[in-house]
């Protein structure tokens, strides 16, 4: 199974910052979509639009209508030959309210944008970490001033639950995929998140966006190795000359055999 992997679309139809460029953000993805046949499923961890006006989806619906004449089928709960995923970012939470992208990211009340899915023998879990850490709301006007994220208790839970009833006798592996960083996250509800994929003995992989970087390392704790990717989006890297950004795009692959990562492949457009 090959998955591609793409972050931090900011899809816009106006360049709002110079290093986005978001105009051009759907002929960019047209390119990986197109290099990149062999991909089974394609998974997009958030801040898929750079801003959504009047707390209208319509920005992101464009973005997906794209998606569908590429031959994607974006995820409506149900899994399809080359199915879109997504997971929420700060930018989409920060113009919107959570539910209003339900029909595009399952969102589930009191608990945020978070859903299961499988592939094969490998159990995915997309976890929302678009919460203040100080005040501990979603709301679109505290969400575009927050830096700091958390995990709320109950979102906790609601994967604890989900875990329970999902991984079975040949799970091979647990991904976790999210936009906000692991280490953006309040440190004490991530290693609490992070210790209820970890409770079954599984590998776990976490995929994630928001840092604007690559850096892929593993982080230990007491109850077992995460095994991080931190994704460069398709807009720009940080660590690309400053002239060059505003035409840089990466994606990446991540090959499974026999439930597990065999390999990830970053590659720059």
């Amino acid at each position: 199974m090959k998955i591609t992997f793409f972050t931090d679309l900011h899809y816009s139809d106006e360049d709002r910052d110079v290093y986005f460029n978001g105009t051009q953000s759907l002929c960019k993805l047209n390119k990986i979509i197109d290099a990149t046949p062999d991909s089974d499923h394609y998974i997009s961890l958030g801040d898929f639009v750079d801003f959504l006006r009047d707390e209208s989806p319509a920005l992101y619906e464009q973005g997906v209508e794209f998606v569908k004449t590429k031959g994607l089928h974006p995820y409506d709960g149900e899994i399809k030959k080359k199915t879109l995923f997504g997971v929420v970012g700060n930018h989409e939470t920060a113009f919107i309210q959570k539910s209003k992208l339900s029909k595009f990211i399952p969102y589930v009340e009191g608990v945020g944008s978070v859903y299961t899915f499988e592939l094969g023998e490998v159990l995915f879990v997309a976890v929302d970490a678009s919460f203040d850490r100080v005040s501990g709301s979603d709301a679109p006007e505290i969400m575009r001033k927050s830096t700091d994220f958390i995990f709320p208790s109950a979102q906790i839970k609601w994967v604890s639950e989900e875990l329970k009833s999902k991984v079975k006798e040949g799970t091979k592996s647990i991904v976790w995929i999210s936009h906000v960083a692991f280490k953006d996250i309040n440190e004490d509800t991530r290693t609490e998140m992070a210790n209820e994929f970890l409770r079954y003995g599984l590998p776990v992989y976490i995929f994630e966006g928001h840092t604007h970087v690559q850096n892929f390392y593993e982080k230990q704790t007491e109850k077992g190795n995460l095994k991080i990717y931190n994704l460069a989006p398709v807009t720009f890297d940080f660590t690309v000359p400053v002239e060059e950004r505003k035409n840089a795009y990466f994606y990446y692959t991540a090959t499974f055999n026999d439930g597990n990562i065999e390999k990830v492949e970053s590659f720059r457009g």
